[in-house]
């Protein structure tokens, strides 16, 4: 279910245009969670994905500040390669 969650509350922030990573996905789940209707995704789901999200501690490789000169995000090349 969190995975479904999950791809629930990315599908809806890329249909909106917002840029996609960690922060944006917590902050969405965390409004859901409160209460924001979302239509398919409950707060309650909303609760189980975000204490899913923090015992993973994830970070956001895809800032602006981790592109290198060729705009390609190399600390995220760097992760995926390790």
């Amino acid at each position: 279910m969190i995975a479904f969650t999950l791809g629930r509350v990315i599908l809806r922030l890329a249909r909106a245009g917002t840029p996609i990573g960690a922060d944006t996905i917590t902050q969405a789940l965390i409004r859901i969670a409160g209460g924001d209707s979302t239509g398919r995704v409950s707060p309650e789901m909303a609760k189980s994905a975000l204490a899913a999200l923090r015992r993973l501690d994830i970070e956001d490789h895809m800032t602006p500040a981790t592109l290198g000169r060729d705009r390609r995000p190399a600390a995220a090349q760097s992760w995926l390669a390790s």
